[in-house]
């Protein structure tokens, strides 16, 4: 899936790239009058700046499991070991071929969720 958004004197165009150590990863290239720029960085991280260029609105904010497993103190394979076995919320939504989740809902699963240690921060800004 392909995203182009048109501006005045250029474009924003962005694409899934291959991913980087198991994590989805989007291409984001830039082009205003002479001067370009490309970007590959994690799906989820920016959903919201594409949700909001596209006209949808405030959404998310949301994290790919990445974030997730940051914001929850996990290890990413045991994040992802997590998603497997069924025992993450359900995504929020997808970009791409990326899950995402609101982080509203990260933190409300977090704190429910029965682990040994009760010191992890869950309201850690990503």
């Amino acid at each position: 899936m392909t995203y182009i958004h048109g501006l005045d004197n250029g474009f924003i165009k962005i694409d899934p790239a291959d991913p980087v150590d198991g994590v989805d990863m989007v291409s984001i290239e830039a082009s205003v009058e002479l001067v370009s720029v490309r970007l590959v960085v994690p799906a989820g991280y920016v959903l919201e700046a594409v949700a909001r260029a596209a006209g949808l609105g405030a959404v998310g904010p949301f994290v790919d499991l990445i974030g997730l497993a940051e914001r929850c103190g996990l290890a990413f394979n045991t994040a992802r070991k997590y998603r497997t076995d069924g025992k993450l919320p359900a995504p929020s939504a997808r970009f791409g071929k990326s899950d995402v989740w609101d982080v509203a809902v990260v933190d409300v699963w977090n704190a429910n969720r029965g682990r040994r240690d009760s010191n992890v921060s869950h309201n850690v800004d990503c």
